[in-house]
């Protein structure tokens, strides 16, 4: 199985149906429809500060990672459908204190997984051969966007996970080093 690096690329969570996923390594450039968070928390949920938000999570099955285009070492493809498992580490953020002001909190992330494409769908194997089955590594870094703080309920006061955002670096900036340096 050939090990490609993710140099660019976008996983969002966007409240409660806004969700996809974008890849480019040197060979392979694919968009995948999203049909769940997967074992990422969804965001919409209100955090008091001081809550430990868990940001890492992983997208399996094809249920999860459902279908979308691809380019492959040199060959379109207009829609594929995805099978693997794709796992996002990071350590986990503080919640932060209550304000008026809508709050993003970054860190870094790694990544790795396994991704496999059919020219059909591939439920009970009627996909045909693998376009593709490759291995995936790479890192970057994960926004999570927190709305004001508001009443949630009893007279607690929290805010509401609007976005989570990850983005892939190559690594060739001053991101590489704060990447680095938040992860070691």
């Amino acid at each position: 199985m050939t090990t490609l690096r993710v140099t660019e690329g976008l996983l969002f969570f966007y409240g409660l149906t806004g969700r996809g996923l974008t890849l480019q390594t040197k060979d392979l450039m694919a968009t995948l429809e999203l049909a769940d968070t997967g074992s990422f928390a969804i965001p919409g949920n209100p955090y008091k500060a001081g809550d430990i938000i868990s940001i890492s999570g992983n997208l399996v099955g094809d249920q999860t990672l459902q279908n979308g285009p691809a380019y492959y070492n040199g060959t379109s493809y207009p829609k594929l459908w995805y099978e693997g498992s794709l796992e996002f580490h990071a350590r986990p953020i503080t919640a932060p204190g209550d304000s008026s002001n809508p709050v993003a909190i970054r860190t870094a992330f790694k990544f790795n997984g396994t991704l496999k494409a059919y020219q059909s769908n591939n439920i009970s194997g009627g996909g045909g051969p693998a376009v593709f089955d490759v291995a995936l590594i790479g890192r970057g870094r994960a926004t999570v966007n927190l709305g004001t703080s508001h009443d949630i309920g009893g007279g607690t006061l929290g805010r509401d996970a609007r976005a989570w955002l990850y983005y892939f670096s190559s690594c060739h900036s001053s991101l590489c080093h704060w990447i680095r340096r938040a992860l070691s």
